[in-house]
Formats: structure tokens, C-alpha cells, sequence
């Protein structure tokens, strides 16, 4: 299909416009009441995202071909995109805890508060249930190495892994599967108050998302180093094209798929990426940084990239 600006526009109101609506919605909560992201943030993290994984782990009708190939792509861009980032930080001098910062804003995405809402008004439902398993796996290094990378820039290793055995994300994982392969049986009251946990993650997590953009050194401090900040930024939307075209080209991923992975790869740096840095007292001002400008860019750069794979 021919990239045409009716196209584009389409894609910017159908697609776009909702997700940025919840998020002015968090960014007005928080401008004009006192209401703290912080606690949000932490439930969040220790209810709402770990019943969102189990629920959909355990609801996906994918085969196991589809969530190999997919989760391969999605662990060896990340891979790909720490070691750039790594390399950038070596070469720049930064110090280990501005290392950890630039590492988390330009590896960690933000697959489920926006990856998934976009997808699913993209590609419809069959396109958000891959889009899940770029999430899935996406969140399982999240709470693996995001937390050892964030808590490593302030702790040493030892305690940094200690962090990870402590958040439920992982188990949450290992759950969903012990469900879904084993057989085991859960009382369907339990298996409805985690989805209804569950379906809170996305609209929260996006209210979350604008209450930091309100409170951003961004938009009140001159202290930002906008440089790196920038190239943060287009290094998390542009760069992962490169590993997804050619990995893909290279197991044979196409279609749908392939498309939805390449969504996936594209969005702005996650929330979490801020939640773990505030967590473990990283350079929490420039993730957030990377955050607001990755996620405003994206309106134009996702709008673009889905009307060339329209």
C-alpha cells in the first residue's frame, strides 16, 4: 500500500490519538493535584503488570513456532541494543551510574502500556497476541537484567541480583507456563481477579507514564544534557529496525508477524525504565528524560513506520 498522507493521518488519529489521550490524562492528574506516581508506580510493579503477564501467557493461542522466533528477535535486540548503548557510554566516559541510565532508556521498551494498545488498534486482535509474546519476553528481561543494570549503577553485583530474585514479574512468568503446559488447575475466582488486575496494567501504566512527563526536569530544567538525551532517544526508535529486518529475514519471520515485531522494537523507552531507576536511586532525571522525548517523537515515528508496513 502507497504511503499517502490521508494514510498517515489515519494511522495518527485511529492509532495514535487514543493512547496519548490516557496519557494527558495522567499528565493533568498530576499538574493539578498532589497525587504522587511513585505509589502508583510501585503497585504497578508488584500486582498489576505480573497478573498482566499470567493472564496473557496463559490465554495465547500462538504456537510454539511463533513464540520462538519472535522471542529469539526480541532477546537479541535487546542484546544488540545494550551493547551499542554499552559502547557509546565507554566511548563518551560515562561513570558507571550514568552507564546503567543510558543502557536502561535505550534498551527497555515500552511493549505493554504502549506497545500493546498500539498493536491492538493496528493490527487487531491477531496482531496484539504476537504482539504479547514481544511483550512477554520483553518483560522477563525487563525484571531480569533491567533490574541488575538499574540496581547495578548504585549497588554491586551481588546485591543487584539479589534485586531481581525480589520482584514477582519473573514468577509471575514461570507460573503462567506451569498453567499452561502442565495443566494445573487454578479456582476460576483466582484466575478472575488476576485479569481483572491485569486489565488495569495498561490504562495505569499509561496514566503513569503522563504523570512523569508533568513532573519532568524536562519541562522546567536547563540541566538536561539534551545531547545525549537526543541521541538516547533516536538510538531507541530507529536503531532496532536494522537487528528485526535482518533477523527476521534470516528465521523467515514475515507477514503479520514480522510486522508486529517490528512495532514492538520500534516503541519509545519504557516506564519501567524510570520505576527501576527512582527504585534504585539512578540518574532517574535523564530516564525520564529519554522517556518524554522518545514517547513524543513516537507519535510521528510510529505513525510513519506503520504506514510504509501498511
Amino acid at each position: 500500500m502507497a504511503v499517502t498522507p490521508a494514510l498517515v493521518l489515519q494511522i495518527l488519529l485511529t492509532v495514535m490519538t487514543p493512547v496519548f489521550i490516557v496519557i494527558a490524562v495522567g499528565f493533568m492528574i498530576r499538574r493539578f493535584t498532589s497525587i504522587d506516581a511513585h505509589s502508583l508506580s510501585d503497585i504497578i510493579l508488584y500486582a498489576f503488570t505480573p497478573c498482566l503477564v499470567f493472564t496473557l501467557i496463559t490465554q495465547s493461542s500462538l504456537g510454539s513456532g511463533a513464540w520462538v522466533g519472535i522471542a529469539f528477535i526480541t532477546i537479541a535486540t535487546a542484546l544488540v541494543m545494550m551493547g551499542v548503548s554499552w559502547s557509546i557510554g565507554k566511548a563518551l566516559g560515562l561513570g558507571r551510574k550514568s552507564m546503567s541510565a543510558i543502557i536502561l532508556s535505550t534498551s527497555l521498551v515500552n511493549t505493554g502500556n504502549y506497545g500493546l494498545p498500539v498493536s491492538l488498534l493496528a493490527f487487531g486482535e491477531k496482531g496484539l497476541e504476537l504482539a504479547v509474546v514481544y511483550f512477554v519476553v520483553s518483560s522477563v528481561l525487563s525484571y531480569t537484567l533491567g533490574v541488575l543494570i538499574a540496581s547495578h549503577g548504585t549497588q554491586g553485583l551481588k546485591e543487584s541480583l539479589r534485586s531481581v530474585t525480589r520482584l514477582p514479574h519473573i514468577y509471575a512468568v514461570l507460573a503462567a507456563f506451569a498453567v499452561k503446559l502442565l495443566g494445573v488447575g487454578v479456582p476460576q475466582p483466582a484466575l478472575q481477579a488476576v485479569n481483572l488486575m491485569g486489565q488495569a496494567a495498561i490504562p495505569a501504566m499509561l496514566v503513569v507514564l503522563g504523570m512523569e512527563l508533568a513532573q519532568s526536569a524536562l519541562l522546567r530544567s536547563g540541566s538536561v544534557n539534551w545531547a545525549l538525551v537526543g541521541l538516547s532517544s533516536a538510538l531507541r526508535l530507529f536503531f532496532p529496525i536494522i537487528p528485526v529486518v535482518l533477523l527476521s529475514s534470516l528465521i523467515g519471520l514475515g507477514g503479520l508477524a514480522r510486522n508486529a515485531t517490528l512495532v514492538q522494537a520500534c516503541m519509545p523507552t519504557a516506564v519501567l525504565s524510570v520505576i527501576f531507576t527512582v527504585k534504585f536511586k539512578g540518574d532517574s532525571q535523564f530516564v525520564t528524560s529519554v522517556i518524554i522525548l522518545s514517547t513524543l517523537a513516537s507519535a510521528v515515528t510510529l505513525t510513519l513506520l506503520l504506514s510504509f508496513i501498511a
